[in-house]
Parts: C-alpha cells; sequence; structure tokens
C-alpha cells in the first residue's frame, strides 16, 4: 500500500524524536558510571525505552521497537539478579547503539542496513560466550529470580513477559532458542502455549518449552508432549534447570568434527520415539552423515521386532512412550539374545536420580539429555558410542 505524504512526514518527525530520545538514553547508561544504584536513572530509562517499545511499531520501525523490548529485559535482569555494572554499561550501550543504527537506516531508507541489524538481533545482543535465547514467562517474581540465577552462569539472553499473550507475540517476531514458562501463566497457558508455536510456521516453530509447574499430575494435560522438561517448584528447581541448560551450553560449544566418514564408529542407528518433532531433530542432526544407515519408528511396540531383522549397531530410544515406557522396551531388548549386545541410548527430559537410576538399571548405555542442538547430536552420539565401546572392552 503506497504511503501518503503525511504518513512520510509522520514518520520522519517520529524519527527526529527518536534521535533526541537515544540521546537521553545514552546519558542515563552513563549516568550508571560509579553509581551502580541508581533507583531514579533505572526509572527513568526504564520510562524512555517502554515507550519506545510501545510507538516505534506503530510507525513501522519494527527492529527498533525488537530492540528497545530487549534493553527492557535487560533493565529487568538487572533488577533481578547481580550484573557486574561495567557489563551492564556495555550491554545497554551496545544496545543503543543498535537502536541509533536502525533509527539512521529507517530514516535514509537503507534496507540492507535494516537486514543486517536483524541479522544481527539474537547474536550481538547476547552475551559475548553464547548466543542461547531464553524466553521466561511468568508472574512471580521469585520464579523468575530462581530461574535467572540458575541460568546466569550460563551468560544466556533473556527475555521476559509476564503472560502467554504477550509471550506469544514476542514469538512470532523474535528468535528464542528455549521458553521457560508457568503451566498457568495468565491469557495463555504453557501447554497452550507450546501448540499454538509447534503449528505455526515461524521461527520457533524448533523451540524447546520449559514448564514449571506445583501441580501434582501435570501428564494429565494431553498437551504436556509439546513440553520438552518438566521443573518441579518445589523439587530443587534452580538444580533441574542447572543440570539441563548444563547439557545444552557443553552440546552448543562442540562442533561437528566427525564429518570425515573413516571416524564415524558405527554404521547403523535406529530411532524409536513418540514424537515426530524429535524425530526430525535427529534427521536434521544426521543429515550430513550420508554413510549412516538410519531407520526409525514411532511404535515403540514394533521396535524389537525391527530391530532383529535390521541389526542396528546402536539404539536410541524416548524414555517416555504412550504404553510403554523406555525402561520396558530397553529390558526387552537386553531379554533377546539377538538384541541384548547392543548398545541402547535413552533420550531424556528426565531429572530425578530414581527416574535415572530405573533406565541404567533396565540395561541403558548412555544419556542423551532433552533438549539437544541437533547441529552437535553426531558428535555428542558419536562420543558416548566410542565411550561404551571402550567400556566394553575394558
Amino acid at each position: 500500500m503506497k504511503r501518503s505524504s503525511e504518513d512520510f512526514d509522520s514518520q520522519k518527525a517520529y524519527l527526529e524524536r527518536l534521535n533526541d530520545d537515544l540521546a537521553d538514553v545514552e546519558c542515563l547508561i552513563l549516568a550508571y558510571v560509579g553509581n551502580n544504584n541508581d533507583a531514579h536513572t533505572t526509572s527513568n530509562l526504564r520510562r524512555i525505552v517502554h515507550s519506545i517499545k510501545g510507538t516505534a511499531g506503530g510507525y513501522g520501525f519494527d527492529v527498533v521497537s525488537i530492540l528497545a523490548h530487549r534493553m527492557e529485559d535487560l533493565i529487568s535482569l538487572v533488577e533481578l539478579s547481580e550484573i557486574p555494572n561495567d557489563e551492564r554499561i556495555d550491554r545497554l550501550m551496545s544496545l543503543r547503539d543498535l537502536m541509533m543504527g536502525a533509527v539512521t537506516a529507517y530514516g535514509t531508507g537503507n534496507e540492507t542496513r535494516i537486514m543486517q541489524i536483524k541479522n544481527q538481533i539474537g547474536v550481538s545482543l547476547g552475551p559475548t560466550n553464547g548466543t542461547h535465547r531464553v524466553l521466561l514467562v511468568d508472574t512471580s517474581e521469585v520464579t523468575l529470580k530462581l530461574c535467572v540465577d540458575a541460568l546466569k552462569r550460563f551468560r544466556v539472553d533473556f527475555g521476559k513477559e509476564s503472560n502467554g499473550h504477550d509471550a506469544l507475540g514476542r514469538l512470532l517476531k523474535e528468535k528464542f532458542d528455549s521458553v521457560i514458562i508457568s503451566m498457568h501463566a495468565p491469557m495463555i497457558g504453557a501447554t497452550d502455549l507450546a501448540f499454538i508455536v509447534r503449528n505455526i510456521n515461524g521461527v520457533n516453530k524448533r523451540v524447546t518449552f520449559s514448564v514449571v509447574t506445583s501441580d501434582s499430575n501435570p501428564e494429565k494435560d494431553p498437551r504436556i508432549k509439546m513440553v520438552h522438561n518438566i521443573f518441579k517448584k518445589d523439587q530443587d528447581l534452580q538444580k533441574n534447570i542447572i543440570q539441563v541448560y548444563k547439557d545444552l551450553a557443553q552440546e552448543k560449544d562442540s562442533n561437528n568434527r566427525d564429518l570425515d566418514p573413516n571416524s564415524v564408529p558405527f554404521k547403523k542407528i535406529y530411532f524409536v520415539d513418540d514424537s515426530e518433532d524429535i524425530h526430525d531433530l535427529v534427521r536434521l542432526g544426521l543429515k550430513n552423515y550420508k554413510m549412516l544407515e538410519l531407520k526409525s519408528t514411532t511404535n515403540p511396540k514394533v521396535a524389537a521386532k525391527e530391530c532383529t531383522t535390521f541389526m542396528p549397531d546402536v539404539v536410541i530410544m524416548d524414555s517416555q512412550m504412550p504404553d510403554i515406557t523406555g525402561a520396558e522396551l530397553c529390558r526387552m531388548f537386553k531379554n533377546d539374545p539377538k538384541l541384548k549386545n547392543i548398545p541402547v541410548f535413552f533420550l531424556t527430559a528426565m531429572t530425578k536420580e530414581s527416574e535415572l537410576k530405573e533406565l541404567d538399571v533396565a540395561g541403558g548405555a548412555a544419556i542423551i539429555r532433552k533438549p539437544f542442538f541437533p547441529k552437535s547430536f553426531a558428535s555428542k552420539l558419536f562420543d558416548l558410542y566410542r565411550a561404551t565401546q571402550i567400556k566394553k572392552s575394558a
């Protein structure tokens, strides 16, 4: 639709106001130098940034709006957790500089620069040593603080919303790697949000969902399969979050170093999981390894029978499936003379020691934690397989 001259004039006037606002933002950020606990500065900074967030999108400057949202997230994060003052200033100033660059690009009609800044969002805006973005959705400041304190050691980049409706708005516009959400988040609950995002072909179709809940039986929700992790509020919430994200950080730091066909330690894989989404992730993780033969099923009841003819080198199975658990299926393999020596790796989001112990007792050779990164899945799998072979020959 063609814009009128009035539209252009109003946009131009707004960009001029943005320049003034961003000059004020810079002054407020610099006010933190030597004074890291200035509530008045924080209040004024939040007010200006919140105004930019709410108005920039209305004028068509979506990148500026997203950047303002990121800055507002960071201001909230500072209040929830201790961040060194120098780091706070650097990160706020980086966001301000990107906003200024976007304003200049919009003002000159530089679409190339706007696209460059869009591509930077989620990379340069994150912490200096990582790009994993987490969206926190909860009304409880106590729970949010627990999550932030657990995750800050991984230097992830945070987003924060108080309800599922606003979280959906973020997920439709911005790329996140994972979401931690209260089971009964206002307006749109956790499993409904996961269902919506999974069924929209957007940038976050593959985002991992973790639910924080005090429900005694969250599994009764029919859509709970959309969720990768369930964190109980009263059961070592921080410890369980740390364990999951520790595994994620280790996987993200690894790289695919096994593209040489001679370095791949086996030839045939059998994979069983009732979730098609997980099948897609596994296939994506192995797509560069054309020398591997992958056979898979979503029906665990046929797994043992198919493996007696396929005879894979390794079996990967979900730990929680309908009708039969991973532990039960593993015991079937171990009781079959033809299959008993095939190593079984469990894909699991379990964190309780008792649950993990059950997988070990059932005969599992190793665990691959959910969620996992497809990019490093093969390397992780190969390392685990090599370790089992060394253990077997010892």
